[in-house]
């Protein structure tokens, strides 16, 4: 029986390479006005639960242009964004928020103070 070499494996497409500079960091504290449109609620797993994870693109902050993708995990907030976003007729809308990021101490987890503009 005589030995057949193996080809080495090719992808068809190159690996793409995670890039966290398209997500948007918010410092703790601070206000920023933005413009969102593209959300979706999407389920998700955050620290080993299934909840809904709360997804958009932030087009402008603080007038400025931009392409962020914003990512919000905290039950609280997405309950509140999917109740006040539902009122929207299409995803493709724009809305204009007020946020600012702070730690509770209590959840030790981070939430958003979200405020519609």
């Amino acid at each position: 029986m005589a030995f057949i070499p193996q080809k080495k494996w090719k992808y068809a497409k190159p690996k793409k390479q995670m890039d966290f500079e398209e997500y948007l960091v918010l410092p703790e504290g601070k206000k920023f006005t933005m413009t969102i449109k593209g959300w979706n609620f999407a389920p998700g797993s955050v620290d080993g639960e299934n909840r809904t994870i709360f997804r958009t693109d932030v087009i402008k902050m603080d007038g400025k242009e931009t392409s962020k993708l914003l990512v919000i995990k905290n039950y609280n907030n997405v309950q509140e964004l999917k109740k006040a976003l539902s009122k929207k007729k299409s995803i493709k809308d724009f809305a204009n928020i007020e946020i600012s990021k702070h730690y509770s101490d209590n959840d030790l987890d981070y939430y958003y103070d979200i405020v519609f503009l």
